[in-house]
């Protein structure tokens, strides 16, 4: 990879998106997604996928929620309920 390449990167669109799972990652989805709305970074994405959290997550996208909403929900959800337990 040259300079070049990681120029043409940078002007390409992002058409998809994966997000990955792994509990923890959860914690700062709202955030990135935030951070990405606002660059345009989503602005040409076509489809979204995700594993766990990341599932979570690209439902919220190709929903559309606003990032502040998805942020109040993260921080208002108890993960122990989430994940089954009391």
């Amino acid at each position: 990879m040259n300079l070049e390449d990681i120029k043409k990167a940078q002007e390409t669109p992002i058409e998809y998106i994966v997000f990955s799972g792994g509990g923890a990652k959860g914690a700062i989805y709202s955030g990135a997604y935030e951070a990405a709305k606002k660059a345009g970074i989503l602005d040409n994405v076509k489809a979204v996928a995700g594993s766990s959290a990341g599932a979570i997550t690209a439902a919220v996208v190709a929903l559309g929620t606003p990032p502040e909403r998805f942020e109040e929900i993260s921080k208002n959800t108890n993960l122990q309920t989430l994940l089954g337990k009391k």
